[in-house]
C-alpha cells in the first residue's frame, strides 16, 4: 500500500515538471513571436530572468523549440535566433555554434519578414558574430548599418549599451572620432552635447578619456581620466584606479610632469602585473619612456622587455588593442637603441613597427565609416541578390504546382486556351524576376568595382602620408632605405590586378580578350592601362592605381596608341570603347 502511494507521488511529481515546462516553453515562444517589441527589451528580460538557471537549463529549452519551429513565421525564427546567440555568447559556448549558418538564417528571414526594425537588430546580433571571429570591417559596416535604423525610429529609445558597443567597436578599429561620438551617446542615454558625467559607468568615461589620449588631445584626456579615478577611488575599486593610471600616466608624461607621471604608472605596473597584463605592458612602455628622459637606460631596458614579453605571450580577445599596445612598445624600443647608437637593433625594431602600424592601419581604412557603408551597400545587394533568388525558386515552385493543377483541368475541362494563357503570366513573371536578379547582379558588380577602386586610391593616400612622415622624421631616423621601397612600391600588385581583371571581365566580358587579339603583342601594363581607360578613370587616378606619374600615364597612352596602329586625330578613348 505504501509503495503504490510513492508511485503515485512521482507520477504527480513527473506530470507537474511536465506541465510547467510546457508552461515555461509557452511564454517562451510567446516573446518570441512578438510583433510589438521591436528594440528586444521583452526577448532581453527574458535572457535576465532566466540567465540564473543556467546554460543547460536554457539549451535544452532552445532546442526543444528549435525541433519543432516553423520557419515559415519569419518574426519567430529571427527573435528565436537572436535569443540563442545571446544565451552561447553570454555563457561562452559560441564556437558550439554554426556561425556561418546563424548569419545566413538572419539575413533571409529578416529580409522575407519586410520588416526594417527585424532586419537592423538581426544585423546588430550579425555584427557581433563577425567580431566575434575578428572581421572587424564585416562588424563595423553591420552595425552602423544597424544603429542608422535605430536612431530613424527612435533616437531616445536606442540603448546606451549599443552606442557604448559601437563606440568600443570604433576604438578598437583605430577610428577615434566615431568613438568619441558614440561614447558621449553612450554617457548621456542617447543623446549628444555637453557631457553629464553623474552617476555615469567609470569605463564610459576611461574610454572616452583614452579616445581622446590617441587622438593626442591630452587636455580633454586629463578631464576624463581624472574624472574616472575620482569615479574608481569612490567606489574602491583599486583595479581600476590602476587600470586608470596607466593612461592617466601617459597624459602627465605628454604634458611633461615626469615626477607625477613616473607616480601613477608604476602605481598601474604594481596593480595590473597580475590580471591585466596587457594594461601592465603599456604601463611599461610608458615608464620605460619616463626613465629615458631622465637618462636612466637600465630601468628603461628592463621595462621595455617586461612589455614585450607581456605582449607576445598575451591571450587577451582584444586582438587589436594588444596589436596598438606592441605597436607602442616596439616604437620606444626602436627609439632607445637609436640613443643608445645601437642602429642595427633600432632599425630591427622600427622595421618591426612599422610593418605591425601598416597592418593596423590597413585594417583602419577597411573599417572607416565611409568604406563600411560601401561594404554594406555591396552586402545589402548581395542579400538581396539571393532574396530575389529565393523568390524566383519559389515561383518557380508554384508554376510547377499550377502546371500540375492546369493539366488537370485541361483533361476535365479541355481547357487548352486557359492553360496557355496562365503559362504566358507564369513565363513573364519568370522573365521580370530575372530581368530584376541581372539588374540587381549588375549593380553589384559595379559597387564592388567601386569599392575597389575606393580601397586602392586609399592605399595610395596613406603611402603618401607615411612617405611624408618617414620624410619628417629622416633627421631623427635612419630611413633612407625605407624611402627607396616606398619610391619602388607599385599600388597595384599582382592580386590586385588579378581581382580587379575579374570584376572587370564580369562587367564587359570579351573586352581584354578583342584587344589582345587586335594588339597580340601588348604588354601587361598597357593591358591594364587600356582597362582603365575602358572605365573612364582620369589620367590622376589611373596615376594613383598603377603607382606611376602622371607622365608616365601619358607616354603609357602614347605606347598604347601605336600598339593598336590609332591614328593621331582619332580618339584613343572612342576606339577603346566600341572594341
Amino acid at each position: 500500500m505504501f509503495r503504490s502511494f510513492c508511485v503515485f507521488l512521482v507520477l504527480i511529481f513527473c506530470l507537474s515538471i511536465e506541465v510547467l515546462g510546457q508552461s515555461s516553453h509557452h511564454s517562451f515562444k510567446h516573446i518570441f513571436s512578438s510583433q510589438e517589441d521591436v528594440y528586444l527589451e521583452d526577448l532581453r528580460d527574458l535572457f535576465y530572468n532566466n540567465e540564473g538557471k543556467g546554460f543547460d537549463y536554457l539549451d535544452k529549452v532552445i532546442k526543444e523549440i528549435e525541433f519543432s519551429m516553423d520557419y515559415e513565421d519569419h518574426f519567430f525564427v529571427v527573435r528565436f535566433f537572436t535569443f540563442k546567440l545571446m544565451v552561447y555568447r553570454y555563457f561562452n559556448r559560441s564556437n558550439l555554434l554554426d556561425k556561418d549558418e546563424i548569419i545566413r538564417i538572419l539575413r533571409e528571414h529578416s529580409l522575407f519578414s519586410q520588416n526594417e526594425m527585424l532586419i537592423a537588430n538581426a544585423r546588430w546580433y550579425i555584427c557581433k558574430l563577425y567580431f566575434d571571429d575578428h572581421y572587424f570591417d564585416l562588424a563595423m559596416a553591420n552595425c552602423l548599418d544597424a544603429m542608422e535604423v535605430f536612431q530613424e525610429f527612435s533616437e531616445d529609445k536606442v540603448a546606451s549599451n549599443q552606442y557604448a558597443e559601437l563606440g568600443g567597436l570604433a576604438f578598437q578599429l583605430l577610428d577615434y572620432d566615431v568613438a568619441i561620438e558614440y561614447f558621449v551617446k553612450a554617457i548621456n542615454g542617447g543623446y549628444s552635447g555637453q557631457i553629464n558625467l553623474i552617476g555615469n559607468d567609470l569605463i564610459l568615461i576611461n574610454a572616452l578619456g583614452q579616445s581622446y589620449l590617441r587622438k593626442m588631445d591630452f587636455e580633454n584626456a586629463k578631464v576624463y581620466l581624472e574624472e574616472t579615478d575620482f569615479k574608481a577611488k569612490e567606489l574602491e575599486n583599486w583595479l581600476w584606479v590602476g587600470i586608470n593610471n596607466a593612461y592617466l600616466g601617459q597624459v602627465y608624461l605628454e604634458l611633461g610632469d615626469l615626477q607625477k607621471a613616473e607616480s601613477l604608472l608604476k602605481n598601474a605596473l604594481e596593480t595590473c602585473s597580475e590580471t591585466e597584463k596587457n594594461v601592465a605592458a603599456y604601463a611599461a612602455t610608458h615608464l620605460a619612456r619616463v626613465y629615458m628622459n631622465k637618462n636612466q637606460n637600465q630601468k628603461a631596458l628592463e621595462n621595455l622587455i617586461l612589455a614585450e614579453q607581456n605582449l607576445y605571450n598575451s591571450t587577451n580577445t582584444y586582438l587589436l588593442q594588444t596589436k596598438f599596445y606592441l605597436v607602442e612598445t616596439l616604437r620606444v624600443f626602436s627609439e632607445y637603441h637609436r640613443i643608445n647608437s645601437d642602429n642595427r637593433r633600432a632599425d630591427s625594431y622600427f622595421n618591426q613597427y612599422k610593418s605591425l602600424n601598416d597592418s593596423l592601419q590597413y585594417i583602419a581604412v577597411l573599417s572607416s565609416q565611409n568604406i563600411s557603408k560601401l561594404r554594406m551597400d555591396n552586402e545589402k545587394a548581395n542579400w538581396e541578390l539571393r532574396l530575389v533568388q529565393l523568390e524566383k525558386a519559389q515561383l518557380v515552385q508554384k508554376r510547377n504546382t499550377l502546371f500540375v493543377i492546369f493539366g488537370a483541368l485541361l483533361i476535365v475541362l479541355v481547357s487548352l486556351a486557359f492553360v496557355a494563357r496562365n503559362k504566358m503570366n507564369a513565363a513573364r513573371q519568370l522573365a521580370l524576376a530575372e530581368n530584376k536578379r541581372l539588374n540587381l547582379e549588375r549593380e553589384s558588380i559595379e559597387k564592388q568595382m567601386e569599392l575597389q577602386k575606393a580601397n586602392l586610391l586609399e592605399k595610395s593616400r596613406l603611402l603618401s602620408v607615411f612617405e611624408s612622415r618617414l620624410t619628417a622624421l629622416q633627421h631623427q631616423v635612419d630611413v633612407q632605405e625605407d624611402l627607396k621601397k616606398i619610391n619602388e612600391l607599385k599600388i597595384l600588385t599582382e592580386d590586385d590586378w588579378l581581382a580587379f581583371k575579374r570584376l572587370f571581365e564580369r562587367l564587359h566580358p570579351g573586352y581584354i580578350s578583342h584587344v589582345k587579339n587586335k594588339a597580340p603583342d601588348i604588354t601587361n601594363a598597357e593591358l591594364r592601362l587600356a582597362t582603365l581607360i575602358r572605365l573612364d578613370y582620369s589620367s590622376k587616378e589611373m596615376a594613383d592605381l598603377l603607382g606611376v606619374s602622371i607622365d608616365s600615364i601619358y607616354k603609357s597612352r602614347y605606347r598604347l596608341r601605336s600598339r593598336l596602329q590609332i591614328d593621331n586625330d582619332k580618339s584613343l578613348e572612342q576606339i577603346l570603347t566600341r572594341i
